[in-house]
């Protein structure tokens, strides 16, 4: 769905995709009210999964072309910091909330978190309709990019194409982190009853260096940013495969988790910067689709590692991540200046 999707974003406009975007993700919960079976779950997922396809360009899309006309590099990388950051936030304290309000397990519970995720994301479409959306230039239709020609332009601008490249594959895979994460603390000696607290301390990290990317690169400068954004999570994916003490399990885990997230605007920042505005969104949902293609393979070759030993997956995701880092530092002198780095 993300191709169609992304060309709806550009065709009807990126705040109409959001809102329906977000009204699925209304759906999801309410149709766990009236859930008998396996079916209606599985009708929320899709739905869920169609609002994201929904959200993920036109958002990209959005935030790239509101806040270009500031003629600022920093100001897309500070939008798109604080949105992350944002939902990281939310990611981090709902689980504590919902684990203090369902004290027990009874349906009445279950209801209650129900209607106050309903209420949540009711305020959250409510709000979308509050976007202010700048218009796109009105030039023919013909001039966009139909579905079949996103992949083409993918193809045909060298620069964007080893960017994306890049992008996937120095990808942190956290859900495989996460998914790791258990075994891999059981194995260390940590309790059971820290396992919440970790994982909240990395999310917040995240927020934070999200949050303050901008910052971060204004003093280091986007070149040296990208080397420790990209190669952190690397380097401490090879050290989680070695090192179980519970102390420094619990750190490297923490690093991997907050270190991962400033790739996402850094990337998105240099990306726009090469697709024009009548097809961005479509170009995005396209990317998001072959990024989303590679982690379906990546999880399940991992997944099949992991069944043998953990530290198998930890160790191969280190080292591609280390190698293409090394690659993407060695060829892109200036990650916002690509197409001129990088020969046809």
């Amino acid at each position: 769905m993300e191709i169609p999707t992304g060309y709806f974003a550009d065709r009807f406009g990126r705040k109409t995709s959001i809102i329906i975007g977000s009204f699925l993700f209304l759906l999801e919960p309410i149709i766990f009210l009236f859930a008998w079976g396996f079916l209606p779950f599985a009708i929320a997922a899709a739905l869920y999964g169609i609002g994201t396809a929904f959200i993920s360009g036109a958002l990209e899309a959005f935030i790239f072309e509101d806040t270009k006309v500031n003629k600022n590099q920093l100001s897309m990388l500070r939008a798109m910091g604080s949105y992350g950051a944002a939902g990281l936030l939310g990611a981090a304290i709902a689980p504590i909330v919902g684990s203090l309000l369902a004290n027990n397990l009874s349906t009445k519970v279950y209801l209650l978190l129900i209607y106050l995720t309903i209420a949540a994301s009711l305020i959250g479409w409510l709000f979308t309709f509050l976007i202010e959306e700048k218009n796109l230039s009105e030039k023919s239709f013909i001039k966009r990019y139909l579905l079949k020609n996103s992949l083409k332009f993918i193809r045909d601008n060298p620069a964007l194409r080893k960017l994306i490249i890049f992008e996937i594959l120095t990808n942190p895979l956290l859900f495989v982190a996460v998914y790791l994460a258990q075994p891999y603390f059981l194995t260390a000696g940590i309790k059971v009853t820290l396992f919440g607290f970790i994982f909240t301390t990395g999310l917040l990290l995240d927020a934070l260096i999200r949050n303050l990317g901008y910052k971060i690169v204004k003093i280091f400068g986007y070149k040296t940013t990208f080397s420790f954004t990209l190669l952190i999570p690397g380097i401490f994916y090879l050290l989680m495969a070695y090192i179980f003490n519970p102390f420094w399990a619990a750190i490297i885990f923490i690093i991997i988790r907050g270190f991962s997230g400033l790739r996402v605007p850094l990337f998105a920042q240099s990306k726009n910067i090469l697709i024009p505005d009548l097809n961005r969104a479509t170009v995005l949902s396209a990317i998001a689709m072959l990024t989303g293609l590679y982690e379906v393979i990546a999880i399940f070759i991992l997944g099949q590692l992991a069944n043998v030993s953990f530290t198998q997956p930890l160790k191969i995701i280190g080292i591609v991540i280390i190698i293409s880092s090394l690659l993407f530092l060695f060829l892109i002198k200036n990650p916002l200046k690509a197409s001129q780095d990088l020969p046809a």
